[in-house]
């Protein structure tokens, strides 16, 4: 048997006899403060060991009961398994970030649900629609972090200011498009109906760096929104068999791709604060919105 200490006030003393029928009453068959994830809470004093606390409690455990320190590593759900035969450890994780606001909009301003409209109001009209400038292949996902249009400081002091208006358009800085390999560490679905991944340039999951792109939710109309849905059917057959829910899906090994799409400055999204824990991109640069998908496209290296 095993003691730790607490130190909350000395209740007043109660005989040996009295504390043991009391322990006898709620614990009918072993430990019931384990059996419940509680902490025990009476004493037999015979039992405790000297410490400078008011009051030492016993358990029968030999370890003290287990702490929430690891919650923010997510839940085990079962292996992904793809189409191809790979197999993908996978946790789940609700932390936001600032996705908040997204989800804190009226009812009324979200897709409908079950289907693939864009649901939200911040910057729609350039959310929904692609860039017109020319595709430029990048070698990897760290070259396009390393030669961005502009610094994230530049754009929030953009002239004209980007503003979260239904109605703000591109810029002159996000009518490029890239092509690049990377890795996809997480995915969630958003309360807009965008699906936000978080890209990695190492097959080492928390290591490297990382940007996000979206396979946005469709524009009401129009030719962007035929060519936005091939990489959102693509994406969704890919997890099929686990398909994508408003939590965090995080993978490991991160599973290799390749995203075709826009370049988006997201002016809600401030660097660092958006994505799981320890996949957080440092910049609110994006790839937005993805008008090509192709999963393990590269080898992991």
């Amino acid at each position: 048997m095993s003691c730790y200490c607490s130190a909350r006030a000395r209740r007043p003393r109660k005989s040996p006899l009295i504390v043991l029928t009391l322990i006898l009453a709620i614990t009918p068959s072993g430990d019931a403060s384990a059996r419940h994830g509680r902490r025990p809470r009476l004493c037999v004093p015979s039992c405790c060991c000297p410490c400078p606390a008011p009051v030492c409690i016993c358990s029968a455990s030999a370890t003290l009961p287990p702490t929430t320190a690891t919650s923010s590593l997510g839940t085990p759900l079962p292996d992904f398994v793809s189409a191809s035969g790979r197999r993908y450890h996978v946790t789940e994780s609700n932390d936001p970030g600032t996705e908040e606001k997204v989800e804190a909009q009226p009812l009324a301003a979200r897709a409908v649900h079950g289907t693939d409209n864009f649901g939200g109001t911040d910057r729609k009209a350039a959310k929904t629609s692609i860039a017109t400038g020319p595709v430029s292949e990048v070698p990897d996902l760290l070259s396009l972090l390393n030669n961005l249009p502009a610094t994230d400081q530049q754009m929030l002091q953009h002239e004209p200011p980007i503003t979260e208006s239904a109605t703000s358009g591109r810029v002159a800085e996000e009518q490029g498009n890239v092509t690049v390999q990377a890795y996809l560490y997480a995915t969630k679905k958003e309360a807009d109906n965008d699906y936000h991944l978080i890209l990695g340039t190492s097959d080492q999951p928390e290591s490297g760096s990382y940007m996000t792109a979206e396979v946005s939710g469709l524009p009401d109309s129009g030719s962007a929104r035929t060519r936005l849905q091939v990489p959102r059917d693509a994406f969704k057959a890919f997890f099929s068999s686990s398909p994508i829910g408003t939590a965090y899906k995080k993978f490991n090994p991160p599973i290799p791709l390749r995203v075709t799409g826009s370049l988006f400055f997201d002016i809600d999204h401030r660097a660092g604060a958006v994505g799981p824990t320890g996949f957080k991109p440092q910049t609110a640069w994006e790839i937005h919105p993805v008008t090509a998908i192709e999963f393990e496209s590269v080898q992991s290296r």
